[in-house]
């Protein structure tokens, strides 16, 4: 088994028999990610194992991004001044819209291996247009306390989390080195 992960592509990938238990996940990625992608609204990647020959891969997880801000006064004082974002008026995010691992492939650690690429990517992608965080919206107490154990702090007032891009900068400074040496 060879597993990688790459933009979704409902020609490639078989959404139909994805399945990771929580409803609204399973909604979004049946009826709304491959819509999503091509109207360049938000960017929706998948885990398949590449020895899998059959028509349509079977998705082992994913996850989606999409560009997000946020306010000034939307986010605490006391977070946008330990952040270095008070007085921006708007602060750049990325949102990690969604992520799933198929109820069969729950606890092998693919959930980590699908966040170690979305924090890769949107590093990337600040780093080219610019982010000051990247921020999710667990849909329970178990995606909480997952996020939470990838150093994502609660933002006050709210159930939203976020990871500070200058963090995920320096755990992968060959994104940072990638994102500024690469040409369009």
């Amino acid at each position: 088994m060879r597993l990688t992960i790459t933009p979704l592509d409902p020609s490639m990938h078989n959404r139909r028999a994805f399945s990771c238990g929580s409803s609204s996940i399973d909604t979004y990625f049946h009826e709304v990610a491959a819509q999503a992608s091509k109207q360049l609204h938000a960017q929706t990647y998948v885990l398949t194992d590449t020895d899998d020959h059959s028509a349509l891969r079977t998705v082992l997880g994913f996850y989606t991004l999409t560009p997000h801000e946020y306010r000034d006064e939307e986010m605490d004082s006391t977070t946008a001044r330990a952040l270095k974002l008070k007085n921006l008026r708007r602060i750049p995010a990325i949102l990690l819209g969604q992520l799933g691992v198929t109820v069969d492939w729950q606890h092998r650690r693919l959930g980590p291996m699908l966040l170690e690429h979305a924090f890769r990517k949107a590093l990337f992608a600040s780093c080219c247009v610019g982010g000051a965080l990247l921020v999710t919206d667990p849909i329970d107490d178990a995606a909480r306390s997952f996020y939470r154990r990838f150093e994502f702090q609660e933002l006050a007032g709210g159930s939203r989390l976020y990871l500070a891009m200058k963090t995920l900068a320096k755990l992968y400074p060959d994104v940072v080195a990638a994102a500024k040496s690469s040409v369009a």
